[in-house]
């Protein structure tokens, strides 16, 4: 269930780049790329900084992405309001000084490590567009977005940690803000999550949540009236596979209330082993871990 790369090209993205960094042999290889070449990082006169400067087509302002080697480019899609990329370029930099290429979200060793997969997810996470992790028989986990929060804070009651010693039920600002938080920064720094899962055939059949903290945990919440119907496990199946194909885990553990049944014996049936149990505000906690398949498909030892 990994993840498919797509390591050609995105006919949808427009690449917006300038020669006096790059010279005039288009390095962003124009039979796959859709490219969009500029005279300079400035606005031009009278233009009052308006991405209009560049004669971009509505269709490509919509689709820009900035590729770009100078912190002067970097500063010029934080003024056009673009989503940009930075690579290194020595031969630019012996010229014109080595830059920082700080404030890009990436930062490439060169230009032939672009994909259009990289493209696509510096794209959506500009403009908060949720991206697809895959999908299962039945379902498809998707980051969160904005739009999603409302519905998810009426089917859990406000409660973001189900199961855990303390789940009590926030207030809608009190959630709106913590998931605000959380969409802005969990993604884009670790590339994982909690995911949404929903229904593929039914659109906006919200199953619940699932996905990793930043120690390696899975976790999962199934809403109330889909709960009893295999999804947790098919979901948290694809999971584990994810965890050691597209995030090279060695191994992933969960940790679940003794009195949760349920996920006691969903951690059995994947193949989870209990390594202790531990009492965490009055309440008995049992830790779980697994090996997951690394890419190629060998398992790793625990």
């Amino acid at each position: 269930m990994k993840r498919e790369r797509d390591k050609t090209g995105n006919s949808n993205i427009v690449l917006v780049w300038n020669p006096e960094e790059w010279g005039t042999e288009r390095p962003f290889y124009d039979a796959v790329w859709k490219t969009k070449m500029v005279p300079g990082w400035e606005p031009a006169a009278g233009s009052n900084g308006n991405r209009e400067a560049w004669d971009l087509a509505d269709a490509e302002k919509e689709k820009a992405v900035l590729l770009t080697c100078s912190d002067q480019g970097i500063a010029a899609a934080h003024r056009w309001r673009l989503p940009v990329i930075a690579i290194r370029n020595e031969e630019f930099w012996r010229e014109h000084g080595v830059q920082s290429l700080f404030g890009a979200p990436v930062l490439l060793e060169d230009a032939e490590a672009l994909t259009g997969d990289l493209l696509e997810t510096v794209w959506k996470r500009f403009y908060g567009v949720p991206l697809v992790i895959g999908e299962t028989a039945r379902c498809r986990i998707r980051e969160i977005g904005g739009k999603d929060l409302r519905q998810l804070y009426e089917a859990s009651g406000g409660v973001i940690h189900e199961g855990q010693p303390e789940a009590a039920g926030r207030s809608w600002e009190e959630y709106r803000e913590f998931w605000d938080a959380y969409l802005r920064n969990q993604y884009t720094f670790y590339g994982y999550g909690l995911w949404l899962a929903e229904e593929k055939e039914q659109a906006g059949g919200l199953l619940g949540l699932a996905g990793f903290s930043d120690a390696e945990e899975l976790s999962y919440w199934i809403v109330p009236e889909k709960r009893r119907r295999g999804y947790a496990r098919e979901i948290c199946s694809f999971l584990l596979e994810y965890a050691g194909e597209n995030l090279g885990w060695k191994r992933v553990c969960a940790r679940i209330r003794e009195d949760n049944f349920p996920s006691l014996d969903l951690a059995e049936s994947l193949g989870f082993c209990r390594i202790r149990r531990y009492q965490e505000k009055g309440v008995w906690v049992s830790e779980w871990k697994k090996s997951v398949l690394m890419q190629g498909g060998a398992e790793n030892e625990r």
